[in-house]
């Protein structure tokens, strides 16, 4: 329970509240900032007199006046937002706003608002709020805000860096046209990752951090690397101390321009040279006020020729004096320059003029006014010496026949046309490509004669000519010609400047094309040379440990063991593994092929005996060989890879449906005339073998595509989509040429012409030979060391004394201890540290006659020429065979010769 006070306790209490309230008055009524009190609905129960300094009214006209009466409709609700706020937490708080002024007019304040609640009761009794004037810190924020948006909105890229070049910022611009997705691709990275000025970076910062601005033309780096043409300005920003605190640029994209320039510039270039090289001669000149009245501007060679005069001597001595012997001829020119610059242009006009060394000559001139950016008036002229013109009309006409006969001899079909596209005339070889006569030509429009369509193709190079004004050249297909055609068409200009006549040069570009499309056919096939070479060495090196691992073994399983069959499939898918590298490395050209001279008919009837087997019976196989002990240069296997390759891709299309599969084999002769259909074949005698079927035929749009390695449309595990490009390098590496016909449900033709060879057929049939032996010692090298434990049992069932290296190093220094120990040295060529072609020759170096055999996976490392130049004993290809093997090493050791 509160104690009571006395009265003199209240009276005293009563004092101090007087006092209080006397002295928050005094500061209310001097303060700067508006003071007031509201009671809970917003009326004004007090302001003191800032009021009048902020918003123009009195203290009284305040008092009893709803606040939300001044406030700007647009914030109010702001406000009672912020008002709830306080009312219901009971804080306080700060709000800005703008407040209507007496004159009308809306003034920026933030207002400080706390309530004063009932003690007992806890109601709010009334607000306090002391208001002030923001208005120019709003326009300093809102100018600030303005700023960053310009900065923001830009169409100028515009960066922050520090001072050690990092960026810190980049705008909106910037970060679209740098193609950055966002501000992490770029803060923190130094400026020039951005910008090529890595040479300037030290001009750059010395300038910039010396307080001027740098300014250059630079290419620009997008983030995916693309470049681009800007005009970059640089500065730095200075503090009040004059300090640089920071580095900031703008960069404005000048690719535009910069293509706007070289453009103009290649105009300007074209036209001065077109100037200096014209047939007549062409002038600038404007008029002065002193004599001669005239003074040049530009004088072209011909100008001086035509005259005598050079540029400096016609403006000393002045152009009508010493033009114009005559006085009143010279009055007359002066006359004529005088409406001439009024617009009467002179359009061939003749005049007759006395040259420097006083002989007369007819000009026929042409002038036309140019006004400058200044509105000074310029004349250009051109001249034509005309003074033998009237002399010589037999020579006239003697060049309009030359031009005729010109014309006629024209060996592209060439047309002259009216603007409208008709046709006016028409040279021999135009005649002879539609086999029209002149008379059926002229007057029929040239796009009806040659694409047999009632509107010119949107292609038309006419057409660019006349609604674009350019010159273009382009490339039409024909088809009412049955060709390809180069067209390109030159404007022929009446004196009024209007086109009046276009002459129209269609080159046949037929056979171009063809030879372009079989170039970028033999390109895509050379380009992916080094792919197939880089498997083969380590392919061929594991197939010789599988292949050599099952030799071993069947030697020592008997034939009535089931393993023995195992491990002869084992051989013989090693086998088929090797020969598919040697298809790779054949279709690249990097294994040297062995050509000899074959009867090609045998080879393909061996082939289709053992196909029969292996396709369909639904498949019929008819053969059509008519070409007896005919041969080739060729390898056999090869040949009978082709075989292979294009009857299962046909037996394949045909495995549905069924069908037939027709092999023709006949001599042909190709004369200078057909030869041109086969690019690098020339005329001769050829045999032409044609494999055909009655499938569903290839698809037109992927035809260019089936020579490409990998290429398929056969389900997964139905074909490794190399069949076709191997046919392809067999053929190209036999001097041949293949072409396929096919269209979509009329089945495929492969043709391949194969040049003949002299002399009779050199394959022999292989005879079963026993492995030889010997008992000699053999140094073998090798990095594979499960290659050297199986060429080292192999070769020591045959009896052979075998030491091994894995190492070059470890086989030099076996050899260096007692280099007459060893009878022969095998080794391999690509190895670490030091091929096989290196250790030869250091051993070579020890013990010139020791006869050494390289072998290789990879023959574009070393080939049998290169191994012969450097003296080896012989060259194989790996994987290692035991019988080729071993053969070999007799044929070294036995003979003591070299095999090649």
């Amino acid at each position: 329970m509160k104690q009571k006070l006395t009265y003199e306790e209240q009276e005293s209490r009563i004092k101090d509240l007087e006092r209080n309230e006397a002295y928050y008055k005094l500061l209310a009524d001097h303060s700067v900032d508006m003071i007031s009190k509201h009671d809970p609905e917003g009326n004004y129960t007090y302001s003191s007199p800032a009021c009048f300094d902020l918003i123009g009214y009195t203290s009284n006209e305040l008092i009893g006046r709803n606040a939300y009466d001044l406030f700007h409709p647009d914030d109010i609700e702001e406000i009672k937002k912020s008002h709830e706020q306080v009312v219901n937490s009971r804080v306080v708080y700060t709000v800005s706003y703008r407040i209507r002024h007496k004159q009308g007019h809306y003034v920026w304040v933030e207002t400080v608002s706390t309530i004063v609640t009932d003690p007992d009761s806890g109601e709010i009794k009334e607000i306090i709020c002391t208001t002030r004037d923001i208005s120019k810190r709003r326009q300093i924020e809102e100018s600030l805000l303005l700023k960053e948006k310009i900065i923001s909105s830009s169409a100028i890229a515009i960066t922050i860096g520090d001072l050690d070049g990092n960026l810190i910022y980049g705008n909106p611009y910037f970060i679209d046209r740098w193609g950055f997705e966002s501000p992490e691709d770029f803060v923190g990275k130094p400026f020039w990752n951005f910008w090529m000025v890595e040479e300037k970076l030290e001009q750059i910062m010395h300038t910039i951090k010396s307080g001027k601005p740098w300014e250059d033309e630079n290419k620009a780096i997008r983030k995916d690397g693309s470049t681009f043409c800007v005009h970059v300005t640089a500065v730095a920003v200075f503090n009040d101390k004059g300090q640089p605190i920071a580095l900031t640029s703008t960069s404005t994209d000048i690719t535009d321009r910069k293509k706007t320039e070289e453009k103009l510039n290649e105009q300007t270039n074209t036209l001065n040279d077109i100037l200096e090289c014209a047939a007549d001669g062409i002038c600038v000149c404007h008029n002065i006020i002193e004599e001669p009245f005239v003074k040049f501007t530009h004088w072209n060679p011909k100008m001086n020729q035509i005259t005598g005069y050079s540029i400096d001597e016609i403006n000393r001595l002045g152009w009508y004096q010493s033009m114009y012997s005559n006085p009143e001829v010279q009055k007359k020119a002066i006359e004529r320059m005088a409406s001439m610059r009024l617009g009467d242009d002179i359009i061939s006009e003749e005049w007759v003029i006395t040259t420097k060394n006083k002989t007369q000559k007819v000009l026929s001139i042409s002038t036309s006014v140019i006004t400058k950016e200044n509105d000074e008036i310029h004349v250009m002229a051109v001249m034509q010496d005309i003074s033998e013109r009237r002399h010589y009309q037999d020579q006239l006409i003697a060049s309009q026949k030359e031009w005729e006969d010109i014309f006629q001899a024209i060996g592209q079909p060439t047309i002259i046309l009216d603007p409208q596209n008709g046709i006016i005339k028409a040279n021999k070889a135009a005649l002879n490509i539609t086999g029209l006569s002149e008379k059926q030509l002229t007057g029929r429009k040239c796009f009806d004669i040659f694409h047999t369509t009632v509107r010119p193709p949107e292609s038309c190079p006419m057409e660019a000519l006349l609604h674009k004004g350019s010159l273009e050249t382009v490339e039409m297909v024909m088809e009412a010609l049955g060709g390809t055609f180069l067209v390109s068409c030159t404007p022929i200009i009446d004196t009024n400047g209007n086109i009046e006549k276009i002459i129209h040069i269609a080159t046949d570009i037929t056979e171009t094309k063809k030879l372009e499309s079989h170039l970028r056919q033999a390109l895509k096939m050379e380009s992916i040379g080094t792919l197939t070479g880089g498997i083969a060495h380590d392919f061929n090196n594991i197939m010789g440990i599988i292949m050599g691992n099952a030799e071993l073994a069947l030697a020592d399983v008997p034939e009535w063991n089931p393993g023995h069959s195992n491990l002869e499939e084992i051989k013989k898918a090693s086998l088929r593994a090797a020969n598919i590298v040697r298809q790779l490395l054949s279709f690249t050209r990097i294994t040297d092929q062995k050509l000899q001279s074959m009867e090609i008919a045998s080879v393909i009837k061996d082939a289709l005996k053992f196909l029969r087997s292996t396709i369909p019976t639904t498949i019929g196989i008819e053969q059509n060989i008519s070409v007896t002990d005919e041969t080739i240069l060729a390898d056999p296997t090869q040949i009978n890879q082709i075989m292979m390759n294009l009857c299962i891709n046909a037996s394949h299309a045909m495995e549905q449906s069924g069908g037939n599969i027709t092999i023709i084999v006949e001599n042909v002769t190709l004369d200078d005339n057909s030869a041109k259909d086969y690019p690098d074949l020339k005329s001769g005698k050829y045999v032409k073998v044609v494999v055909s079927d009655t499938g569903p035929g290839i698809d037109p749009k992927i035809i260019d595509r089936i020579f490409d390695p990998y290429f398929t449309t056969k389900g997964v595990g139905k074909g490794s989509g190399m069949g076709l490009a191997v046919v392809h390098g067999i053929v190209k590496n036999h001097s041949g040429y293949i072409t396929v016909d096919s269209s979509s449900g009329k089945g495929t033709t492969f043709s391949i012409l194969f040049p003949l060879a002299q002399g009779k057929s050199v394959v022999e049939e292989e005879t079963i030979q026993e492995i030889p032996r010997g008992s000699e010692s053999i140094l073998f090298v090798d990095d594979e060391i499960s290659i050297v434990n199986m060429v080292q049992r192999m070769f020591e069932r045959l009896g052979y004394k075998v030491q091994t290296a894995t190492t070059p190093q470890d086989a030099l220094d076996r050899f260096t201890l007692n280099p007459s120990y060893f009878d022969l040295v095998i080794t391999d060529m690509t190895m670490p540290q030091m091929t096989g072609v290196k250790l030869s020759e250091k051993l070579m170096d020890i013990r010139p006659d020791i006869p050494i055999i390289i072998c290789t996976g990879h023959s574009a490392l070393v080939d049998e020429e290169k191994a012969k130049e450097l003296g080896l004993a012989a060259y194989l290809m790996k994987p290692i065979n035991m019988k080729e093997t071993a053969q070999t090493i007799r044929k070294i050791l036995d003979k003591k010769e070299y095999t090649f």
